[in-house]
């Protein structure tokens, strides 16, 4: 049986991406949602609050470990319980596929106890659960996570109405590391701008063509016939699983200028960082943008 230990630079992005409710002083951070919550569960192996289930591990390693469950509802709960592979929305945000029918990488390498719990209320439950990495597995990072969602009965009569009946899924998330030549590449295309509501907005379309998840950040200078315009440091842009592509979009903090012809620079980083949110790794790509904002309306108006 192969090591098993954290990651503490992906152990990071917690912080970074979500803030965590803490619900019994027993449990694990946790996610709610539902009626019911979802978190690592603290046990001899993982004596540590977690968040999330992070692991780095070998091909062929076997690990063993436990979620914990709570019914905060009022009521007896029938509860699924599922591994899933995770994704990312259109704009970067993380997600999970939408069913075990879907698992194509970390999903289909969990076997859980049970798949359904039947809960009393203000209840709680674990079950365990075993990752086998496969032989073949994949270097570099594998993205997923245990969910959890009410067991409800049919609505005959909404079914009937053509209702659509909406399910909440409450998951704590998976990463799993296997060790080895760590790519970082990001690819940087359709570099453009916007104005919403005031608000100037620079996008671009990120692509992770490594095996390392990415959380991209972007340094960007603003810069026109006058001089500067104005700088800001560290947007961020979203979460890249490897062989995902995102529309990015990060918006200027300060009053958009007027008129005229501008210059940005940026400076996206999406290096390794450590537990103080600093580049210990720094890896950069370097893009300038050039765009004319013109007022046509005002114009008009004065001629």
């Amino acid at each position: 049986m192969g090591k098993t230990k954290i990651l503490r630079h992906i152990v990071l992005m917690a912080v970074w991406a979500f803030a965590t409710i803490s619900l019994l002083p027993t449990t694990a951070i946790a996610r709610t949602g539902g009626g019911m919550s979802v978190a690592p569960l603290v046990t001899l192996e993982y004596p540590e609050r977690r968040s999330w289930f992070v692991y780095e591990a070998e091909p062929k390693t076997v690990i063993k470990d436990k979620v914990e469950i709570l019914n905060l509802d009022d009521k007896t709960a029938t509860i699924n319980v599922a591994a899933l592979d995770g994704g990312i929305t259109n704009d970067g945000g993380y997600t999970l596929v939408g069913g075990v029918e879907q698992n194509k990488d970390v999903g289909t390498w969990v076997k859980l106890d049970k798949s359904v719990v039947t809960l009393p209320a203000k209840t709680k439950t674990t079950v365990g659960f075993t990752l086998t990495v496969p032989e073949n597995a994949d270097v570099g990072s594998h993205a997923g996570g245990i969910v959890v969602w009410a067991a409800k009965a049919p609505d005959a009569a909404g079914q009937q109405k053509g209702q659509l009946q909406v399910v909440t899924r409450v998951a704590a998330r998976l990463f799993l590391t296997v060790p080895g030549d760590m790519i970082c590449k990001l690819d940087i295309s359709n570099v453009g701008h916007y104005i919403d509501q005031g608000v100037l907005y620079f996008k671009m379309t990120l692509r992770n063509d490594g095996n390392m998840t990415l959380l991209p950040e972007a340094d960007i200078k603003l810069r026109g016939i006058f001089g500067r315009a104005g700088q800001q440091d560290r947007s961020q842009l979203g979460m890249l699983l490897r062989d995902t592509t995102i529309n990015a979009k990060s918006p200027w903090q300060k009053r958009p200028p007027k008129i005229g012809r501008f210059v940005t620079d940026i400076r996206l980083h999406y290096g390794e960082k450590d537990f103080k949110n600093e580049f210990v790794k720094d890896e950069y790509q370097d893009v300038k943008y050039v765009f004319w904002l013109i007022p046509w309306i005002e114009l008009l108006w004065i001629f």
